[in-house]
């Protein structure tokens, strides 16, 4: 069920303003990520939110 605006933004939020969620993965998947970081010289989350992104169209 979607939360409202108002509900989100009570939420605690890194400094940076993102939201800590957690996600379990398949070793592959997880692998994957690693080594694109590793290619892109960023972080496992900016891998993943740069996934979420595209796949959701935001």
């Amino acid at each position: 069920m979607a939360k409202d605006k108002d509900e989100t933004r009570a939420r605690a939020r890194t400094r940076g303003g993102l939201l800590r969620k957690v996600a379990y993965l398949y070793d592959d998947e997880a692998d994957a990520i690693e080594e694109e970081a590793k290619r892109k010289r960023c972080s496992e989350s900016e891998v993943i939110r740069r996934a979420v992104r595209a796949y959701l169209k935001l």
